[in-house]
C-alpha cells in the first residue's frame, strides 16, 4: 500500500474516532475481501473503504466505488458475522 493510501486511512480513522466510532482494525483482510477500516458505532459493525485523492478534478468521492466493490464489501462483512 502506498504512502498516500495510508495517509488517507489514518485521516479517515481520525475523522471517525472524533465522531464517536471505535476503530477495531485497519487494512483488515479475510477470505471474502478487505476493508480499510473496521469500526464500531454503538452496536453497529461498520466496514469502511477509503479512497484517497489529490485535488478535486477526479470526481465525487463515491465515484470510484463500483457495484463489484460494494459486493466485495458485503461479502467481507457477511463472512465476519459467521
Amino acid at each position: 500500500m502506498d504512502y498516500l493510501s495510508k495517509c488517507g486511512i489514518e485521516a479517515a480513522a481520525t475523522y471517525l474516532e472524533r465522531r464517536g466510532y471505535q476503530i477495531l482494525d485497519k487494512e483488515w483482510t479475510c477470505c471474502a475481501g478487505t476493508a480499510d477500516i473496521v469500526a464500531l458505532e454503538g452496536e453497529w459493525l461498520v466496514f469502511v473503504d477509503v479512497t484517497t485523492r489529490v485535488g478535486g478534478a477526479t470526481g465525487l468521492p463515491k465515484a470510484p466505488v463500483s457495484e463489484a466493490g460494494r459486493g466485495g464489501m458485503r461479502a467481507a462483512s457477511a463472512s465476519s458475522a459467521s
